[in-house]
């Protein structure tokens, strides 16, 4: 149902891990969509990005992060993480959040690796109970993205980082 007698539903709430380029964009497409999507956590090691994000988004200090494991650590603080870390460094947070309960939106590549991605999909797979992945990409000037793989899409999603040259 849509129009004014549609029913209120609550922005998803965000945790960012990683606020450089492709962590802000997604933080200004929450900002810029206040009524889809709320930033509630930043996960960011540099000093300035990391104050810079929190200022943005409004944050108080106890949802801002120097190390993703800390916001690992606590009691789930989002609906879903963005994980927006350089590439070779996506496996680690997105296993560890995806066992923590959190929904991950995953910035491409999955991981860097073949064993990052099957890492990356089995602990959805023991966390959900059921067999989905999501990638999450920005195009300019388009917003927010997902891509999702059930099923078969799984196995697509293997292959991919397969052909790439993974090992």
């Amino acid at each position: 149902m849509t129009g004014p007698d549609a029913p209120a539903v609550a922005p998803v709430t965000l945790a960012v891990v990683g606020a450089g380029n492709r962590g802000s964009a997604h933080g200004d497409w929450a900002l810029a969509n206040p009524g889809r999507a709320r930033v509630v956590a930043v996960s960011e090691p540099r000093e300035p990005r990391r104050s810079r994000f929190a200022a943005r988004h409004r944050l108080p200090d106890g949802a801002v992060f120097t190390d993703w494991r800390d916001l690992v650590a606590r009691d789930r603080v989002a609906d879903a993480a963005l994980v927006c870390t350089q590439d070779a460094m996506h496996a680690e947070p997105a296993v560890a959040l995806a066992e923590a309960g959190y929904h991950l939106l995953l910035e491409k590549p999955m991981a860097t690796t073949e064993a990052g991605c099957r890492q990356g999909v089995d602990a959805v797979e023991r966390a959900r109970g059921e067999r989905a992945f999501h990638e999450v990409a920005v195009r300019a000037g388009r917003g927010l993205h997902g891509h999702r793989y059930a099923g078969g899409g799984q196995d697509r999603q293997r292959r991919r980082c397969e052909q790439r040259g993974a090992k």
